[in-house]
């Protein structure tokens, strides 16, 4: 029995010891895993700043373009009034010019 005891006393004792080792060895990996964990969610973090950054300056380019084709708009109708009145006073001069002949020949 005495044996028996002391076999069973010493498996029991290779098993805790077997025991305590993958408990160690289980934080160890726990304390990996949540490392990863924590490095992810940093990650995570880090892109989810970097599309906001990224949606901020294509709202801002999307902005701009509009903007400029707005004023781009703005100046060829601003060109087309100014070539319109160009027309108007090259008329009105032309006009003038056939006025002065006509008063030239009759004076």
């Amino acid at each position: 029995c005495r044996r028996e005891a002391e076999e069973t006393k010493e498996q029991l004792c290779e098993m805790t010891a077997s025991r305590d080792q993958a408990k160690k060895e289980l934080d160890i990996v726990l304390n990996e895993l949540s490392d990863v964990q924590n490095e992810l969610t940093s990650a995570l973090s880090d892109k989810s700043e970097a599309e906001k950054r990224l949606q901020k300056e294509t709202e801002l380019r999307v902005s701009t373009s509009e903007e400029s084709e707005s004023k781009l708009a703005t100046i060829k109708k601003e060109n087309e009034e100014l070539e319109a009145h160009l027309q108007n006073s090259a008329e009105t001069i032309t006009n003038l010019e056939l006025k002065l002949s006509n008063q030239a020949q009759i004076i």
